[in-house]
Formats: structure tokens, C-alpha cells, sequence
């Protein structure tokens, strides 16, 4: 009987973890949903704010002139969610209105129908305006930080995005490296081949550092110079990224007897500054060291050594 009543709450015990496992995972998944999904989390938030203003309109006995307040949830979906998000929540707000005017309106079904109906289109065209409105503002706003010619990040975008992942790497403990990269005569090149020509070279540098640095962001900080930021990366693994990067490079800028290098240089979070400026000055001092230091780039004898790998 002992044994029995052990087995049994012992059972019962590895029930209720096991139910308590599940119910946490799925937690964990609506909560990953949630935070991942822009357009499920605006519509549960304006869906929030639309039952907010259903109650108070609720309490205050429906006055005609809270009716332009519906508009916001409306706003909140379609800015923050998408078109997905602002037509559920058009149907929630047509629904909740159809509601109010059976309550508080003597309206034959017919009207009743007819006012639901003239709604329905007429939010939908409002949420249609303001979504394509804010998607135009989002692409303005991203145009405002990428650079036009290479689709890096420029300036401006560089300097938001390196506040932010330094915030992150601060608070997280975890490594993180930019790298200054200049591209070695990089005018001379292009007062030889042509400007064709040293568009290729920028393209083709920030094609190629976005492929081979593994989550990288790339910036054009101006001219023929470009930014690395390698977030969870030390100074080492950064180094190895630009060494391929700069072999494939000259790969991919081979032409007639030359072709394109870039040198660079390094700074790390917390050794060589904690704020973007600091970071940025160390790692193009130690671009230029490197650069005086080298002999030679863009010459005929690596493109021999190319054609010959």
C-alpha cells in the first residue's frame, strides 16, 4: 500500500511539472510571437486601445463626439502592424460601432445594414490611406540612413545603430569590435579606369562585407571608407572576416594588370573607448598605421597571384 501511494504521488508530481512545463513553453511562444510579429503585436495593442475606448464611451452613455476618437486604434494598427493589423482592426471598430447604434438608436435593420456597410468602406479607405502613408514615411526614413550608391548605412544610420549596440553589448557583457576600412588608391584607380569603374569597387566592398561578416553592419562612413560594426565579435575574429573579405575583394576588382585591396584597422569595446567617437578615432589610427606600414596595394603582382591561386 506504501508502494502504491509513492508511485501515485510520485506520478502526480511528474504530472503537474510536466503541465507546468507546457504551460511555460507556450507562454514562451506566444510571448516570442508577441515580440516578433509586428503585425500580431500591433493588433493586440490597438485592439486594447479600442476596448479602452469602448468602455469610457460605454460609461460617459455614447456621445456623438467621442466617435473621432475610434481613429487611433485604427492609426496604431496600420502604422505599427500593416494593412493586416488595420483591417482586424477596422472590423473590430465596425462591430463595436454596429453595437453602439443598436443601443443607443432607433434604426430599422435596413439602415441599421446600410450604416454598417458605408462604415466598413469607409474606415477600410482611411486605413488603406494611412497605412500607404506610413510605409511611405518608413521608406523615406530608411532612404534618409542607407547610403544610395552601396545600400550601407550611412552617417547617420551608422551613429543610431552603434549607440544602440554598444547599449546592448554594455548591458549584456559580451564583445564587440568596429573596424575602420579604407580602400587603398582608391583614386587613382578611379582617375584611371573611370568611374564605372570605382562604383564597382565601393559596390563590391559592401557586398562583400556584408556576406562574409556573419551578422556585421556595414557603414559608408564617406568617400572610399566603410565601418564595420561586429557585434559578440573580438578584435582576432574581426581580423580573420577582413583578410578574406580583402582576398575576395581582389578577386572581384581584377581588372587588366590591377585590382582593389583595402586596409583597415581595429578598436574594441571597453579597451580602446566605451562611446562611439572613441571607438571610431581609435579604430581609424589604427587603419592608418596599417596603411603606412604597407608596401604596396592594387598592383600588377596581385592580380599575378590571383590568377595563379
Amino acid at each position: 500500500m506504501g508502494d502504491f501511494t509513492f508511485d501515485f504521488k510520485e506520478s502526480y508530481r511528474r504530472l503537474g511539472k510536466d503541465l507546468g512545463d507546457r504551460i511555460f513553453d507556450v507562454f514562451v511562444w506566444c510571448r516570442d510571437l508577441y515580440l516578433d510579429t509586428p503585425a500580431i503585436r500591433a493588433s493586440l495593442e490597438s485592439l486594447l486601445l479600442l476596448s479602452g475606448l469602448f468602455l469610457v464611451d460605454f460609461i460617459l452613455k455614447h456621445p456623438v463626439g467621442l466617435r473621432m476618437m475610434y481613429i487611433l486604434p485604427l492609426w496604431l494598427a496600420a502604422k505599427r502592424g500593416g494593412r493586416l493589423a488595420g483591417y482586424i482592426n477596422v472590423i473590430a471598430t465596425c462591430g463595436i460601432l454596429t453595437l453602439i447604434d443598436l443601443r443607443s438608436q432607433d434604426l430599422t435593420s435596413d439602415l441599421l445594414m446600410l450604416n454598417s456597410a458605408l462604415r466598413l468602406t469607409v474606415l477600410a479607405g482611411l486605413m488603406a490611406f494611412i497605412e500607404h502613408f506610413e510605409s511611405r514615411l518608413r521608406k523615406y526614413a530608411t532612404m534618409a540612413r542607407r547610403d544610395a550608391l552601396t545600400n550601407a548605412l550611412n552617417r547617420l544610420g551608422l551613429d543610431e545603430y552603434l549607440l544602440r549596440a554598444i547599449e546592448k553589448a554594455t548591458g549584456a557583457m559580451s564583445p564587440l569590435t568596429i573596424a575602420m576600412i579604407d580602400c587603398d588608391k582608391f583614386k587613382e584607380l578611379n582617375d584611371e579606369h573611370g568611374h564605372e569603374y570605382g562604383d564597382h569597387i565601393l559596390k563590391s566592398l559592401a557586398r562583400l562585407l556584408r556576406r562574409y561578416s556573419q551578422g556585421g553592419i556595414v557603414a559608408r562612413n564617406g568617400g572610399d571608407e566603410f565601418v564595420l560594426v561586429l557585434p559578440g565579435r573580438s578584435p582576432a575574429d574581426a581580423k580573420a572576416i577582413l583578410n578574406k573579405v580583402n582576398w575576395k575583394f581582389r578577386e572581384a576588382t581584377v581588372l587588366g594588370d590591377r585590382c582593389a585591396s583595402f586596409s583597415f584597422g581595429l578598436a574594441r569595446l571597453g579597451r580602446d573607448g566605451t562611446t562611439p567617437r572613441d571607438l571610431m578615432v581609435a579604430a581609424d589610427k589604427d587603419m592608418y598605421i596599417h596603411k603606412a606600414s604597407k608596401s604596396a596595394t592594387a598592383v600588377t603582382g596581385q592580380v599575378e597571384t590571383l590568377r595563379t591561386a
